[in-house]
């Protein structure tokens, strides 16, 4: 489990010594736009996962953030467990905008690609939630950035039940 993140050095909003800590169960990250609330989601997810992807793989923001393999030097990840999560970003890895058409996502794309923007968003999320359920021994974190995207209020309400 993620216990706590530091950064080490000035970094687009934050500064040399901003901490965040996690509780067990569900943290939910709210603020401002531009706040560095998907940055900091970026920074877990190069800590976890510091494994080459593809462009296809990766998304806008984490090229965007254009750090490599500097993460550890601007971060530290605090860990009480080895942690295997389940990453998404539902403003830029969404199954509509895949510039790529992959054989085990077919099915959900060509769904994706007839529904609004919301929809293809909960179709993404039943896909990674069954993922995780499948594969329990495996995966221990969910990170979702943004999936809210597209979604009515109403839809935001039924989003709340899904986590909870």
């Amino acid at each position: 489990m993620i216990t706590s993140l530091t950064i080490k050095k000035d970094f687009r909003s934050f500064k040399d010594g901003d901490k965040f800590e996690f509780r067990p169960g569900v943290n939910i990250l709210v603020g401002d736009q531009g706040c560095g609330k998907s940055t900091l989601i970026e920074l877990i997810r190069q800590h976890i996962d510091s494994s080459k992807r593809s462009e296809s793989e990766t998304t806008w923001r984490a090229r965007s953030t254009d750090i490599g393999d500097k993460f550890k030097e601007i971060s530290d990840i605090y860990l009480s467990k080895p942690t295997t999560a389940i990453i998404c970003d539902f403003e830029r890895e969404t199954l509509r905008e895949k510039s790529i058409i992959l054989y085990e996502e077919c099915w959900d794309q060509m769904r994706a690609m007839k529904a609004s923007h919301g929809q293809a968003n909960f179709i993404l999320l039943n896909k990674m939630l069954k993922k995780f359920l499948d594969n329990k021994d495996r995966y221990n974190c969910f990170i979702f950035d943004e999936p809210d995207t597209g979604m009515s209020p109403r839809s935001c309400y039924a989003l709340l039940g899904v986590f909870e």
